[in-house]
């Protein structure tokens, strides 16, 4: 009850309901004891001054209700959303909605540059002081967790290294991502007990600025990540930031096993693999029998279906996609605000061709996570494919200001690709192929960059080069057959134009 109470007057608080009827009152009182005076003096009869009275009683249930459901923002008099801060609401307001897909080119810009960030911070994942598979999950979940409550911050520029060499040190990750602090710790499992050690240093001034060792027993470690952001945002001298993490932290579910296994889940989409993919598939099905309701859980399932499909490790594309579409629905449903849940929502609803939902969602990922790199390239992808001159060239201007802002980021391999994409597109097959080169040298298993690749060599009369890059591709991923890349092609592309410009040259030269 108590909980409850203390929530509800939060979110009076965040409405400014409070606020608003404060200044009601004192306005009505002003008023009442106005008319008291005057009314007399101009001869009213009594009756006018109880009027007033009684209007301003009759009046304030309405002025706390509209306040609830109103906020005045710099675009006048808009409707609040749910779970959402003030600027939020006002973005969210003159932008994109989710659930309609309608875009509003005021919700358009560009990821920040960094020289905007309060503080930049490279999160290392967590060591676990044992060689148990799970204790490396839960170390690994723990410091994902934490880069996305501080990615929330608007301040604050998050970059994650996924997998940093043991003997790394903070000079080395900082020589490679130009970032003020590193965040570093470890986990050390005892039976039920867990102790987290999280140490954050500041990389210019070679000092230590913040350590916390965190003792708990295993269950209750669910809000840990928002105590550790809290704690580091504190070490910035900054309330607000303890403010923003306190509203945007936080997981809905209360099952640390459906937690762990969503962190499995995650681990192994990112290996695109067969064997990665169905080990992910299991994990986060067996993740949702475990907490029906916890969105992540679904949205990491919607995740993999996707990535399956695009794969060409699907054995019904179409049932895969369906399925997929239901499970980032029920997430949405679940987390409408969530950054993680927008940005995997636009992913998938980008490979099922669905592209006014996916720059919706993708929009509103950005807005609230503006540092979040990977949604942006997710929403590169998107616009190089809608088949509007707008779109691709906003696509351009998103893409070569995360190339150039992020070069260790894990998905530039990705984001290359996608530039890729958005020169072929506008049929610059020469650029394609220069940037489609460079997204196979990072990630040489990447079957559409070397089936891009080999598009745009052959468009440019370079066709000895595009029959290598088709080979390379079917050996990179055999499940990914031409067919099934046509396919996927159809699918992803926003008109016949661009279609076309993916496929010209793979038809002219009989590749496919």
């Amino acid at each position: 009850m108590k909980l409850w109470f203390a929530n509800f007057l939060a979110e009076l608080r965040r409405r400014r309901v409070i606020k608003a009827a404060v200044a009601y009152v004192v306005t009505a009182w002003l008023l009442i004891e106005g008319s008291s005076v005057m009314f007399p003096a101009l001869l009213l009869p009594d009756w006018t001054h109880r009027l007033v009275v009684v209007l301003s009683i009759i009046a304030f249930p309405i002025v706390v209700v509209l306040a609830w459901i109103f906020d005045l923002t710099s675009q006048g008099l808009e409707r609040t959303l749910l779970g959402e801060s003030g600027a939020d609401a006002e973005r969210e307001s003159s932008g994109t909605s989710v659930a309609s897909g309608v875009d509003s080119s005021a919700s358009r810009g560009l990821p920040p540059s960094l020289d905007t960030a309060f503080a930049s911070i490279a999160v290392v994942p967590f060591e676990a002081l044992s060689d148990e598979s799970d204790d490396i999950y839960l170390a690994r979940g723990i410091s994902a967790e934490i880069s996305m409550a501080l990615a929330q911050l608007s301040e604050i520029r998050v970059v994650r290294w996924r997998s940093p060499p043991r003997d790394s040190n903070s000079t080395e990750v900082d020589r490679k991502a130009g970032v003020d602090f590193v965040l570093t710790g470890s986990v050390r499992r005892r039976g039920e007990q867990i102790r987290i050690i999280a140490d954050l240093e500041d990389v210019q001034k070679g000092r230590l600025v913040w350590s916390e060792a965190y003792d708990r027993v295993v269950d209750d470690i669910m809000d840990l990540e928002r105590e550790i952001a809290e704690g580091i945002a504190g070490s910035f001298g900054g309330e607000n930031l303890r403010d923003q993490i306190s509203r945007s932290v936080g997981t809905d579910t209360d099952s640390l096993d459906a937690w762990s296994l969503v962190q499995k889940a995650r681990a192994f989409i990112l290996d695109y693999g067969s064997a990665s993919l169905a080990s992910a598939e299991r994990y986060a099905r067996d993740a949702i029998v475990r907490d029906p309701g916890y969105a992540a859980a679904h949205a990491a399932l919607a995740s993999v279906l996707a990535e399956k499909v695009t794969g060409g490790l699907s054995e019904s594309a179409e049932s895969d996609l369906a399925e997929a579409a239901r499970e980032i629905d029920e997430a949405i449903d679940h987390r409408p605000n969530d950054p993680l849940i927008l940005k995997l929502a636009g992913n998938v609803w980008s490979y099922a061709g669905e592209f006014d939902k996916a720059r919706a969602a993708l929009r509103r990922a950005v807005n609230i996570s503006p540092y979040d790199f990977g949604a942006w390239g997710y929403l590169g992808f998107t616009l190089a494919v809608s088949g509007t001159d707008s779109d691709l060239a906003e696509a351009h201007a998103i893409l070569d200001r995360i190339l150039d802002l992020a070069p260790q980021h894990p998905g530039y391999a990705y984001w290359m690709h996608n530039k890729a994409l958005a020169c072929a597109a506008g049929q610059l097959f020469a650029e394609s192929a220069d940037f489609a080169r460079g997204a196979v040298e990072r990630q040489p298993a990447l079957a559409w960059a070397w089936y891009l690749l080999a598009n745009s060599l052959a468009m440019t009369g370079c066709t000895d080069e595009a029959r290598i890059a088709i080979a390379t591709a079917r050996k990179a991923n055999p499940a990914l057959s031409p067919e099934k890349y046509v396919a996927f092609v159809n699918r992803t592309s926003g008109n016949k134009s661009v279609e076309d410009s993916r496929m010209a040259g793979l038809r002219a030269e009989q590749l496919l």
